[in-house]
């Protein structure tokens, strides 16, 4: 905490946040990215920075706090792709990175093979763009989870392996 390392003594108040780094820096336009933000100054209590986080002028709800160092929030939604600064206030002011976090579109345009054994365990290739943005990458097949090998992960290629479904049935691509 900053009180220990005040050289003329220790204050009640922060100065303003200081942000060091971000991540992720993308995620999708309908929000939910768990982003991380750390840095000092970051406020003494919750309550601080609570309300006070914000990517452009869209709030980022507080999940978790770690004392001055490290803020986790959850992106809101916006209308259309866009890139905007993070901004992180306490009662000393606000500060706005300089590092910008990118709302991104995601696309899926194909996915092949399209059918598979009823046991699953067939290997999907998902093809589109922006498709590994955000905290965290999740595929279903309609509401069959399809599990995402995060190390073939790319921009434009999710490869993941199927489950098995209850019946044989089509799914909706």
């Amino acid at each position: 905490v900053f009180n220990n390392t005040c050289m003329q003594g220790a204050t009640s108040e922060c100065p303003r946040p200081r942000i060091d780094s971000i991540r992720p820096l993308s995620g999708p336009v309908e929000g939910g990215t768990l982003v991380t933000i750390e840095g000092s100054n970051l406020g003494i209590r919750e309550e601080d920075v609570r309300g006070k986080i914000k990517i452009g002028n869209v709030p980022c709800e507080l999940v978790n706090y770690e004392i001055s160092v490290k803020i986790e929030c959850r992106t809101g939604a916006v209308d259309k792709e866009t890139v905007a600064s993070i901004k992180v206030g306490n009662e000393a002011g606000v500060t706005e990175s300089s590092i910008h976090f990118q709302y991104k579109d995601f696309k899926v345009e194909k996915i092949t093979p399209t059918q598979g054994p009823q046991s699953g365990g067939t290997q999907v290739q998902i093809y589109g763009r922006h498709l590994n943005i955000g905290s965290s990458v999740i595929a279903y097949l309609d509401d069959y989870i399809c599990h995402i090998n995060t190390t073939l992960a790319t921009n434009d290629r999710l490869v993941c392996i199927t489950t098995a479904s209850r019946s044989p049935e089509f799914i909706r691509t």
